[in-house]
């Protein structure tokens, strides 16, 4: 398995993500985060729980992506913005990168090419 793809030969993955990956990583189950996701102040403490797992390499924050619909990395870059002023990279929020899934056009998009297929009824 290759981890590092190139574009104009600049590496997507950089050595110290490369490094964390290979020597560091792991998988921690956070449980449930008791927070409303639907407010900006419960984004928030939902990012500042997951701040705690951003790995760290020589001091440096590594960039963590966070998935969630559109609605929800709106959220998320308002509670960045919201503790931009912070002192330290992590209270800031600094090492989530939010980044919007969009499974909901997905999904309209499967539809649309069983439609297409015959598969099922426009109607459904």
């Amino acid at each position: 398995m290759r981890l590092v793809h190139f574009i104009d030969k600049k590496p997507l993955v950089d050595a110290l993500h490369l490094y964390f990956i290979n020597n560091i990583g792991m998988q921690v189950n956070i449980g449930i985060i008791n927070a409303n996701p639907s407010t900006t102040a419960g984004a928030i403490e939902i990012m500042m729980t997951l701040s705690q797992y951003v790995p760290k390499v020589q001091e440096r924050l590594l960039v963590l992506p966070v998935h969630g619909d559109c609605g929800a990395v709106e959220r998320m870059i308002d509670a960045q913005r919201a503790r931009a002023a912070d002192l330290t990279a992590i209270d800031r929020l600094q090492g989530l990168e939010p980044v919007p899934q969009e499974f909901h056009h997905r999904a309209l998009m499967i539809q649309v090419e069983k439609a297409l297929l015959g598969v099922i009824s426009v109607r459904e």
